[in-house]
Order: structure tokens, then sequence, then C-alpha cells
């Protein structure tokens, strides 16, 4: 699977977030702003995933667990903003 910095995961994350924007409230596409950022959170979450267990691997814990809850749940009752 492909792997990316967390540099590359926050410009990902902004860049999908303005286009997002751009087709809510200036192209009043809401539809497609939901679509583009649930995928976009649906990628991030499984590659936290990844990370998270590779790190449960080595013995260290962190908070990913929640924040791969959280993200998956936004997501799962329709508050793609907030994902």
């Amino acid at each position: 699977m492909l792997k990316l910095s967390n540099y590359k995961r926050l410009w990902a994350v902004l860049i999908v977030g303005v286009i997002a924007l751009i087709l809510n409230f200036g192209l009043q596409q809401a539809l497609w702003a939901q679509i583009v950022v649930t995928i976009l959170g649906s990628l991030i979450a499984l590659l936290m995933l990844v990370d998270m267990v590779k790190t449960l691997r080595s013995g260290k814990f962190g908070v990913d667990l929640l924040a791969i809850t959280a993200v998956v749940a936004t997501l799962a009752i329709g508050e793609y903003w907030a994902a």
C-alpha cells in the first residue's frame, strides 16, 4: 500500500478541503463535495489503520485508535465536514 508522509497527507487534506468548499459553496454541488470528502476521509482512515497496526506491533501505543474511530464515525453519519 502507498505510504504517505504526514506532510503529504496534510496537503492532500487541505487540497481536497478547498475543492469541497468550492463544490459546496461556490458551485452549489453539496453531493459532490460530500463524495470527495468521504473518499479522502476513508483513504486517510485506512492509511491510519495500517500505521496504527504497525505501531501496536512494535509495542507502542497512541491515540491513533481514537482518531480513526472519530473519522469513521463522522463519515458514517454523514458529517463529512467534521471528518
